[in-house]
């Protein structure tokens, strides 16, 4: 087994090790959902982009597209009640559109950090910092659905404000 296998065996027994050990942590202490969000997803972005640097250019034009679907998926999803929050467990107050919490954005940025961060560690070979020619058409759509999403919410909202205003009569 070569050295390079050898590291990422006991990088991944580490990654293994930092989640196992910050479960009884969560549980006895009952932390709040975004501690256990830091404890499990930015600690170990965080040892991963110490033990090997990453292709930052890379890295953050994955995280900004995964940001932006899941943004649509999240809201989309809170509007609709599919998922949500016990409001004793939000760190922040604030909504963002008045529907997705703060500590729901800090989730999926950690989230979509830690699955980039793992895969360039774990899987990527090529370590050149080259983003792909398709990238501004994906990250165009995914954008395009985004503000559709919005748009729908906004022009929705205002349609029952105007629905409600006339049968109030």
């Amino acid at each position: 087994m070569g050295k390079v296998n050898k590291n990422l065996r006991t990088d991944f027994l580490i990654i293994v090790a930092i989640v196992l050990a910050f479960i009884p942590t969560i549980i006895i202490f009952e932390v709040r959902f975004i501690t256990s969000t830091i404890l499990f997803f930015a600690v170990p972005s965080v040892y991963l982009l110490i033990r090997k640097p990453k292709q930052i250019k890379r890295l953050v034009a994955s995280v900004v597209a995964g940001i932006v679907m899941a943004f649509s998926v999240d809201f989309l999803a809170e509007f609709n009640g599919a998922w949500s929050a016990v409001k004793e467990q939000l760190f922040f107050s604030y909504k963002v559109f008045s529907v997705i919490p703060i500590d729901f954005l800090i989730w999926y940025v950690l989230w979509i950090f830690l699955t980039v961060v793992y895969y360039e560690h774990f899987f990527e070979n090529d370590r050149s910092n080259k983003i792909s020619k398709n990238f501004k058409k994906a990250l165009l759509v995914f954008s395009s659905v985004l503000v559709l999403i919005i748009l729908i919410f906004y022009i929705r909202s205002q349609f029952g404000r105007v629905i409600s205003l006339a049968f109030r009569r």
